[in-house]
């Protein structure tokens, strides 16, 4: 926006990952405070190496070329979106709480932006705030309606304008380009998604030995 030019690919990754990086800390963070659970020097450095090894970041970093970009923006607004939704739980929270939920919202309408599929665990996290204020914080059910409302203002409006941009590209408010990859596979055919790779997944990644690759991250 300044300088006309767009920041190099890899130092850009660099930046979304190490930013959603920070607010999943901060997100541990909160939900041990609502936990009351106070942990000292070892354990905030675990945590920290737990959180920055735990995720598919380090393969990411190996490069820059396609898909990566997406993944890591997306990684960062979720992080971003889970720890604004967590302090939208705290009830001292009170002057511009409005404007705090339209901002969660707005993060989990980004969120689905860079990763459709994240709609579902929004969904799941709209849904789960409902319960919680109702069963355990006791609001009213015509206050929960009010605040879910206000969260999902962002996120419609969002979805509204992505289902738009895909019909007057693609002429199907839900088509995001899939059909019109260029790649070496046929991506109209088969998926790497199905039931059927749970029996193989569940052996390689639960009693597999180790296997170290020669290129990062091994």
């Amino acid at each position: 926006l300044l300088t006309g030019f767009y920041l190099p690919d890899q130092l850009l990754l660099g930046f979304f990952c190490s930013f959603g990086f920070v607010f999943s800390y901060l997100t541990l963070k909160k939900l041990l405070s609502f936990a009351n659970i106070k942990i000292n020097l070892w354990g905030n450095i675990v945590s920290l190496i737990v959180l920055a090894t735990a995720t598919t970041v380090p393969f990411l970093m190996r490069r820059t070329e396609v898909y990566e970009m997406c993944i890591g923006l997306g990684f960062c607004l979720m992080m971003m979106s889970l720890y604004y939704f967590l302090n939208c739980f705290d009830i001292q929270i009170k002057k511009g709480r409005n404007l705090f939920l339209l901002w969660t919202g707005l993060l989990f309408g980004l969120t689905v932006c860079t990763r459709p599929n994240q709609l579902i665990a929004i969904a799941v996290l709209i849904l789960a705030f409902g319960l919680v204020n109702l069963i355990f914080l006791k609001k009213s059910k015509n206050l929960i309606l009010k605040e879910i409302f206000i969260i999902s203002i962002p996120v419609v409006a969002i979805g509204l304008m992505m289902m738009s941009y895909n019909y007057l590209r693609f002429d199907s408010p839900f088509e995001f380009g899939i059909h019109y990859q260029l790649a070496g596979n046929n991506q109209n055919e088969g998926s790497v998604m199905s039931f059927r790779n749970i029996m193989i997944s569940i052996p390689n990644y639960l009693f597999c030995k180790f296997k170290f690759a020669p290129l990062f991250p091994y």
